[in-house]
Formats: C-alpha cells, sequence, structure tokens
C-alpha cells in the first residue's frame, strides 16, 4: 500500500498508471524516468513483487537532525531480500543539497542492514535493455494466449535450449516467446540485442542464468 498519494490532477509534471501483469493492479508513478523503472522491475524475473511510495523512512542529516524520506518503490526479490529504491535525474545528482541527503538516507539503510539503490536514467534507460523491455510489454500485450503458458512449455522439443529464430517458429510467432519470457518460464540475455541467434532457455536450465540483467 502506497504511504503516500501520487497521482494528482493539479501540478506541471507528468504522473500516470502503469498496467502491471506481475502485481495484477495499476502501478502509479510520478515522472517518466519512474515509469520507466517500472518497466525493469515488472520484468526482472528475480522481483517477485513491488510497490510505489512503499514506506517513510527516518534519517538524520549531518547535524543530526532528522527527516523524513519516502522512498520511490520496494522490490521484493525472489530470495526474500528487499531493495528500496530512488529513482532521480542524473543532472539532480550533480547538486550538492542532493548529495548529502541521499549519503544521509544510505547510511541510514545501511545501518539498519537494509539495501538502498539510486537508478538515474543511466541505469534505467541503457541500451539495448530498454529497447528489449519495451518490445516484451509490446510483442507480448499483443500476443494471443494460444494454450496456457505451462502446457506450452511441455510442448517444446529439443531443449532445455534454443535460438530464438527456432523458438519463433515452434511457439509461432516472437510475441509468444516473448510473453513466455514475461512469464518467466523462458530466459534470454536482455543486455544484448535481440536476433535469430539470441540464445533462449529455460528458466531451470542448469547453469542458466536466473537473473537476465542487473538492476
Amino acid at each position: 500500500m502506497r504511504v503516500r498519494k501520487v497521482v494528482t490532477r493539479s501540478g506541471k509534471r507528468f504522473r500516470g498508471k502503469f498496467p502491471s501483469r506481475k502485481l495484477n493492479r495499476m502501478v502509479h508513478w510520478e515522472s517518466l524516468l519512474e515509469r520507466d523503472a517500472i518497466y525493469h522491475f515488472e520484468y526482472h524475473p528475480l522481483v517477485i513483487s513491488y510497490q510505489e511510495q512503499p514506506s517513510i523512512e527516518i534519517y538524520y542529516d549531518a547535524l543530526g537532525k532528522q527527516h523524513r524520506y519516502f522512498p520511490d518503490f520496494r522490490l521484493n526479490l525472489m530470495d526474500g531480500s528487499e531493495i528500496y529504491i530512488e529513482v532521480k535525474p542524473a543532472r539532480f545528482l550533480a547538486t550538492k543539497k542532493v548529495q548529502e541527503k541521499l549519503q544521509a538516507v544510505a547510511t541510514r539503510f545501511e545501518e539498519q542492514a537494509r539495501q538502498f539503490r539510486v537508478m538515474t536514467e543511466v541505469e534505467i534507460r541503457r541500451q539495448p535493455l530498454f529497447a528489449n523491455l519495451i518490445q516484451i510489454h509490446k510483442s507480448s500485450k499483443r500476443a494471443a494466449q494460444i494454450e496456457p503458458d505451462t502446457q506450452m512449455i511441455k510442448t517444446l522439443s529439443g531443449g532445455p535450449r534454443w535460438t530464438l529464430s527456432d523458438l519463433c517458429k515452434k511457439l509461432l510467432g516472437i510475441g509468444q516467446v516473448l510473453r513466455l519470457v514475461r512469464s518467466k518460464h523462458l530466459r534470454v540475455n536482455l543486455e544484448a540485442s535481440l536476433s535469430d541467434d539470441t540464445e533462449v532457455w529455460l528458466a531451470d536450465a542448469h547453469g542458466g542464468c536466473n537473473g537476465s540483467f542487473y538492476i
């Protein structure tokens, strides 16, 4: 549950909602950069769930004065750990005030043995990853569900690894392949450009990489 309201009708900032299949609800964002970060959380196979505006945190500045802080997101990972995320344009990190605040926040999280990370457009919109995430979102959304994902996986032969071209033929198009990537049944290296020769593997394949990209 959000600890503060995100979307309002007033103000000049971009605000909106992301239709999350992973969470089965609308996720509120209050900047285009936050919206783009959500693609990472939505399609990373090790992120089980995530929450926008998850908590009110207390931190202390250099003089010991207490302040409140609202993380942008909390990620819940497959191994049971959590990561708190601040989304911030890189240009803001050059200012002393922001640097001091985020350092104080990071120190407080470290004292509490919790993970805290700042994501800028450099990480969020890096290519070819970001283009691949957008392609997964659009292609898998358009792909009609021919049969349940688990049943489609059972019908595959010749695995546990294939080329993207081979799977597109077996599953009648890239949309079906990316839908299975989205549902975490298949893995692909999303840090590389997708091509006919791109390797695709079963999620539980021995030696396969569980996480398909770095957050």
